[in-house]
């Protein structure tokens, strides 16, 4: 009888432990974060060659052709950190580059994933912002905990589980200052039924999570099979202090 409550009891340990909620203070697994990614002061040479202004501009007249464009200087970046993490994170995807441009308005795509072996965009969609981050526009991010703010700057794409939303997808930030907390706010990407060209027509703007970069419910399961387990995914904005304090910007705009 005492053997077979330990048994119960341990059972519940394991299945409370490995709950992960989002968009709530989760209860967070046991699992080991990249923290060989993690950057605060990292200093490594990066490939010049590709970094160079005139080879990702005409990369990036050749991937957006369409009206809605991600910021030039978002991309650059975006594709100057990818170059960069390739050298400190052993299971990053090279070929594979995820973008969110946070200037643009929430009533257009603004996500984008790219397929840079191939040169071609995989997916371009609507995607949300934390409700205090601001209305159509986000204007204000943050790393803390219940502060239902996005985070700016790099993360490294985890795996997936199902949790209160359904299909999710970890993402681990990668850099402390801005997003380091993210894996502990329980800051996923998920699909949400508020993320669509419908609810903003019927409200005037796409709606917002709690801190999370949800995406459409009908395009999260083939979304997050293409970027988990390995894909940079770059949150971009003009925000002055991250645009200034950044280490990682610090590094890749190194001459």
């Amino acid at each position: 009888m005492k053997k077979a409550i330990f048994y119960i009891v341990l059972s519940l340990t394991i299945l409370l432990g490995f709950t992960y909620k989002t968009d709530t203070k989760p209860r967070i697994i046991k699992y080991k974060k990249n923290d060989s990614c993690l950057v605060d002061s990292t200093s490594l040479n990066i490939d010049r060659k590709k970094n160079r202004p005139n080879h990702i501009d005409s990369l990036y007249q050749l991937l957006f052709t369409e009206d809605i464009k991600p910021n030039k200087q978002g991309f650059a970046q975006a594709y100057k950190g990818l170059m960069y993490f390739q050298k400190i994170c052993t299971n990053l995807v090279h070929d594979t580059l995820a973008l969110i441009d946070f200037t643009l308005s929430s009533n257009k795509e603004r996500l984008w994933v790219i397929d840079l072996k191939q040169n071609k965009i995989l997916y371009h969609e609507l995607v949300a912002h934390g409700k205090n981050s601001g209305e159509e526009f986000p204007s204000k991010f943050s790393n803390l905990e219940e502060s239902f703010q996005s985070s700016l700057g790099f993360y490294f794409c985890g795996d997936t589980y199902d949790g209160l939303n359904q299909l999710s997808l970890k993402l681990y930030g990668l850099e402390s200052k801005f997003n380091g907390k993210a894996f502990d706010r329980g800051i996923v990407i998920h699909g949400a039924n508020y993320v669509s060209k419908k609810f903003i027509l019927e409200n005037e703007r796409l709606g917002r999570s709690l801190g999370c970069p949800a995406v459409r419910q009908d395009i999260i399961s083939p979304l997050s099979n293409t970027i988990k387990n390995g894909c940079l995914l770059y949150i971009y904005s003009n925000n002055k202090s991250y645009q200034k304090y950044s280490t990682v910007l610090k590094q890749i705009n190194k001459k």
